[in-house]
């Protein structure tokens, strides 16, 4: 499935996304990375949003309140994405 693609930034992985697939392939990297990420729920909730650089992650930078699981409620993807990535 398809999703308005954004810039993705973490320590373990960056790239555009555009589809859930890439977006459970960023998911499965950050949380297997073990960096204070445990689940599904932790990676939505602690990706967030980056005025200055216009994209998600985990960064310094990365520290608005708007997280990537608001970012698929907005665009009514949440549900859809987590029924995707528990498949």
């Amino acid at each position: 499935m398809e999703i308005k693609k954004f810039w993705y930034e973490s320590n373990n992985c960056w790239g555009y996304v555009e589809t859930f697939s890439e977006l459970t392939e960023k998911a499965i990297l950050q949380i297997e990375a073990n960096h204070n990420m445990k689940n599904i729920d932790d990676f939505l909730e602690k990706s967030r949003y980056s005025i200055q650089n216009n994209s998600f992650g985990t960064r310094s930078e990365h520290k608005t309140e708007f997280n990537l699981k608001d970012y698929l409620i907005k665009h009514n993807k949440l549900n859809e994405f987590l029924e995707y990535y528990n498949k």
